[in-house]
């Protein structure tokens, strides 16, 4: 792997091949990086990236805790709005129907110019029911929307965590663009850090300050 690296890539400089010890390493949920530090495939990285951090994880609960309150909020809201709709939209019908009996039963004896009045306004509250009723759809399938969404992130977020918590094997892409496969090797309990282990390879690796000073010394 090493002189497949260096005919690939040909380093000029130390920094250039220092570069090719260095792995992206993807997992469910995001990308990370890490290192080769020996020559028989261990790399090391961080341990929130092959297990999340639990600090963030504990943000994102909370923020979606807080979204799933405001979006409560905005269901009462539309609920309460839509009994509101209703109401008025039976009473709408209630006043029609009456005065369809009144002119049916007594029409010679009706004032006209009441019952004209009393149609301006059965037409005009017609009108603003239609219009209320057309908003309050628009704001009603935005709300539909933004829960979809929400649900959505919130179950890929929860899924890719849990399959993270359980990830034993993780793709690790080479200074190259190569892809290999790299098993978990441990993680550490009281540092923010982890061990793979690249099979089969001998590989680059950056080597300790104090091992570099021999070497050149």
């Amino acid at each position: 792997l090493v002189q497949d690296l260096e005919a690939s890539l040909k380093p000029r400089n130390p920094v250039e091949r220092a570069n090719l010890a260095v792995v992206s390493i993807a997992t469910s949920t995001g990308f990370g990086s890490g290192f080769f530090i020996s020559s028989d495939g261990f790399i090391v990285t961080n341990r929130h990236v092959v297990r999340g951090s639990p600090e963030n994880d504990q943000k994102v609960e909370t923020a979606i805790d807080e979204s799933e309150k405001k979006l409560e909020q905005v269901r009462k809201m539309l609920g309460s709005e839509k009994r509101r709709l209703d109401a008025f939209a039976r009473t709408l019908e209630k006043d029609r129907e009456e005065l369809q009996k009144a002119l049916k039963r007594e029409k010679k004896r009706l004032d006209t110019e009441k019952v004209k009045e009393a149609r301006q306004s059965i037409q005009e509250r017609a009108r603003y029911l239609s219009e209320w009723r057309t908003d309050y759809q628009s704001r009603y399938q935005k709300y539909r929307a933004a829960v979809n969404e929400f649900k959505s992130k919130r179950d890929d977020f929860r899924k890719k965590n849990r399959r993270l918590a359980s990830q034993s094997r993780f793709t690790v892409t080479l200074a190259d663009g190569r892809e290999e496969s790299a098993v978990l090797y441990k993680i550490s309990d009281r540092l923010d850090l982890a061990l793979l282990k690249l099979n089969g390879f001998v590989t680059p690796c950056l080597q300790a300050a104090d091992a570099s000073r021999a070497a050149l010394g």
